[in-house]
C-alpha cells in the first residue's frame, strides 16, 4: 500500500494542473471534417451525428495472442460507415478444426477444440 501511495503522489506531481480531465471531456477538435448543418450547439450535434470522414477505406491489422485481429472500415463520405468488418482470429482458426478432427475419436474432439483455444464471442456470427 505504501508503494502504491508513493507512485500515485509521483504521478500527481507530473500531471499538469491547468486542466482537469473533466474539463477537457467532450471537447471536439475544430476541423473541416466536422461538417455540420447550422444549429444551436455544434459540439452536441457532432456527438449525435458523428464526424464526416473523407470517402475511402482502411484496414487496420493488430497482432493478438491468437492471431491477427483486423478491422476494415469503408466510408462513403457521410458520418456513418458504409461497411465495417471485424476479422476475429478465433473464427479463422476454427476453420482448421475439421481438418484436425479427421480420423480422430469422438473423445478426442474436446481436446482438439481446446487446443485451438477459441473465444466464443469471436466465433458467434
Amino acid at each position: 500500500m505504501y508503494e502504491s501511495v508513493k507512485i500515485i503522489k509521483q504521478a500527481l506531481e507530473v500531471c499538469p494542473r491547468d486542466r482537469t480531465s473533466r474539463e477537457s471531456q467532450g471537447r471536439l477538435p475544430r476541423s473541416r471534417a466536422c461538417d455540420l448543418d447550422g444549429g444551436a450547439d455544434p459540439p452536441l450535434q457532432a456527438r449525435h451525428r458523428g464526424f464526416r470522414v473523407p470517402p475511402g477505406e482502411v484496414y487496420f491489422p493488430d497482432r493478438v495472442p491468437r492471431g491477427e485481429l483486423g478491422c476494415f472500415v469503408r466510408s462513403d463520405g457521410s458520418s456513418k460507415p458504409a461497411r465495417v468488418h471485424m476479422r476475429d482470429p478465433s473464427f479463422v482458426n476454427l476453420q482448421s478444426f475439421s481438418h484436425m478432427a479427421k480420423g480422430a475419436y469422438i473423445a478426442d474432439l474436446i481436446a482438439t477444440l481446446a487446443m485451438l483455444d477459441p473465444i466464443l464471442g469471436g466465433i458467434d456470427r
